[in-house]
């Protein structure tokens, strides 16, 4: 994986996000846009990073989507991004450049302190050969790239970088729209709701050691 800094970054403030109390980890949620079990839909995945024990926020170098088992993403769907994160991050276009337009699946944001100072980050989601890449940029401008490993259902995203500028998170969120086709979409929700609702969530790896778990659910339309 290929990351590219933005000269500046610390300069850029943006407004503060609440976090959890240091008492636990933080929150997430995790919300599909249809009940309907075997549907297209669209998904969003939402996570607050608490502080730590030392009342400091965490750098967070791996952030794991957690889907609810059995959800569906066919990246045959829709157009594919070529190459990797770094070839994206090496077109100065950044991935609107060095990808289709057709092959942008989804969007978010990630809240950080740079220093003392509060930046926010918008992301965009391109479908990839290894998954939903994720590409951060700063006022418009493109600042680094990761490329997705998916493991199950399970979607990670290792990110170097935030050791090398010291980038604590604060929260982090992204949604992968609803795209593709009702016969071929880009994601399905479960082909089942047995117990009423749906597991997912988000996992993080904590700078130095430790890890975070941050469960949620959503409701579904139950089926036997």
């Amino acid at each position: 994986m290929k990351l590219r800094l933005v000269l500046g970054l610390a300069a850029v403030v943006a407004g503060a996000v609440a976090v959890a109390s240091a008492a636990t980890d933080g929150t997430a949620s995790i919300k599909f846009s249809t009940k309907a079990s075997h549907a297209p839909t669209a998904l969003t995945v939402n996570g607050t990073f608490a502080p730590g024990a030392d009342g400091q926020q965490r750098i967070l170098n791996v952030i794991t989507l957690v889907l609810p088992t059995g959800t569906k993403l066919n990246g045959k769907a829709v157009a594919l991004c070529p190459g990797d994160g770094g070839t994206a991050a090496d077109d100065p276009g950044g991935a609107e450049h060095a990808c289709p337009p057709g092959s942008k699946v989804g969007s978010g944001t990630a809240h950080v302190l740079l220093g003392d100072a509060d930046t926010t980050f918008d992301i965009t989601a391109w479908n990839q050969a290894t998954g939903p890449m994720l590409q951060l940029s700063v006022n418009g401008t493109p600042a680094y790239t990761t490329d997705a490993e998916i493991k199950g259902n399970r979607i990670v995203y290792a990110l170097p970088l935030a050791d090398q500028i010291q980038a604590k998170t604060k929260s982090f969120m992204v949604m992968f729209d609803k795209v593709g086709t009702k016969a071929k979409p880009y994601l399905r929700t479960p082909s089942s709701c047995p117990k009423g609702r749906w597991k997912g969530g988000l996992e993080a790896n904590i700078s130095g050691g430790g890890t975070i778990s941050l469960p949620a659910s959503t409701a579904c339309k139950k089926t036997h």
